[in-house]
């Protein structure tokens, strides 16, 4: 690797670019959409719209369909994922 100084910033020649999109490997261990049958569920207590929507790419990711609705189970407001195909 080769190190050139350029108006006080260090830029680095011949670093690989990074991966572009999301790594869904990870999606998929950290949601549980392929090992679950269609009608099972889980909650996401205090779930934003940011993590509905990284929960259903997940689920798309293997294949799967899924659906989300807000709940409040045990005095927590969150949302409940079910896969439904």
């Amino acid at each position: 690797m080769t190190t050139i100084k350029v108006a006080n910033f260090q830029t680095d020649v011949q670093m690989p670019e990074p991966q572009r999109g999301r790594n869904s490997s990870l999606l998929r261990e950290r949601f549980p959409f392929e090992t679950m049958p269609v009608g099972a569920s889980f909650f996401i207590p205090g779930a934003s719209q940011k993590i509905c929507n990284t929960v259903l790419r997940a689920a798309k990711s293997v294949g799967a369909k899924a659906a989300g609705r807000m709940a409040i189970e045990g005095g927590l407001k969150g949302v409940r994922f079910w896969r439904i195909a």
